[in-house]
C-alpha cells in the first residue's frame, strides 16, 4: 500500500477489496453518464457531467484500497500519491455514490450541494493499489 497514513478526521469511508474489472465509479446516484470514447488503457480517470470512472488495481494483481474524505485529504494522507484528477461533478440528487463495477461495495454519502469538487490521488506505480478521493461542495 502507499506510504501515506489514513487521516480519520474527515474520513467518510475506507474499504479494501479485489476489483474484478479494475474500475471504481464515483457518481451521482441517478447518473446518466455514458463515458463514450473513454480508453482506460491511456486514461486512468474519465469524467462525465455527473460521474467519474477511475482505474484501480485489478483483482488478478491483488486488492485495492479506496479512501473517501469530505474535505481535501491531509499532506500525510497523500504522501507518495500522484494527483490524477480535479474537477466538479453534478449531484442533482445531492447524494454521491462510490462503488466497484460489480456492486460488491456501495457507499452512498449525502453531499448537500448540486455540485461537488472531486480530487483523486493514487500511486500509478502500483497500478492503483490505493486511491484517495476528496470531495467538497462547490460554491
Amino acid at each position: 500500500m502507499g506510504k501515506g497514513s489514513v487521516d480519520t478526521d474527515d474520513l467518510i469511508a475506507a474499504f479494501t477489496l479485489p476489483f474484478t474489472r479494475g474500475l471504481l465509479f464515483v457518481d451521482d446516484t441517478a447518473t446518466t453518464a455514458r463515458h463514450a470514447g473513454w480508453n482506460p488503457v491511456t486514461d486512468w480517470v474519465h469524467a462525465d457531467n455527473d460521474s467519474l470512472w477511475i482505474c484501480v488495481r485489478g483483482a488478478a494483481d491483488g486488492p485495492a484500497t479506496v479512501e473517501l474524505y469530505r474535505a481535501p485529504p491531509s499532506a500525510s494522507t497523500l504522501k507518495g500519491l500522484a494527483h490524477l484528477h480535479s474537477g466538479a461533478l453534478d449531484t442533482p440528487t445531492r447524494e454521491l455514490r462510490v462503488t466497484d463495477s460489480d456492486g460488491a461495495i456501495v457507499v452512498t454519502h449525502p453531499v448537500y450541494a448540486d455540485r461537488v469538487h472531486v480530487d483523486v490521488h493514487t500511486d500509478p506505480d502500483t497500478g492503483g493499489e490505493r486511491v484517495v478521493i476528496g470531495i467538497r461542495p462547490v460554491g
